[in-house]
């Protein structure tokens, strides 16, 4: 029987509350929604058990932010084309609004494996 994963959510500001707002959403605006809302329905646990066993080592990223960072890559849909990883990895911004550390960001190698 496989062991369930427990999915961290923590960020240095957090997601509490939408609101309406006179300002625009733009570029990457609704991303941060997306992925809060992947955690909050559980989806990512779902997968990260249902594909975990498909690991041979512990070494690298854990399934489920496998699947976090390709479901926001395909839900962006700015640049669809794989070396768009690479750039995303050195990108702060972009690990903030995905909730993740830097070093926790996917390669396109890593992803390309997966």
């Amino acid at each position: 029987m496989s062991k369930k994963v427990t999915l961290p959510i923590s960020s240095s500001c957090p997601i509490d509350r939408v609101e309406t707002t006179t300002d625009n959403l733009s570029d990457r605006g609704g991303l941060a929604l997306f992925n809060r809302y992947l955690f909050q329905i559980g989806i990512l646990g779902i997968l990260g058990d249902a594909f975990g066993y498909l690991r041979q080592s512990q070494k690298g990223l854990p399934i489920w932010k496998m699947f976090q960072q390709a479901l926001s890559f395909f839900f962006d849909g700015t640049n669809l084309h794989f070396t768009r990883f690479d750039e995303l990895k050195e990108d702060k911004g972009y690990a903030a609004t995905i909730e993740a550390d830097s070093d926790e960001l996917a390669t396109s190698h890593q992803m390309k494996r997966f």
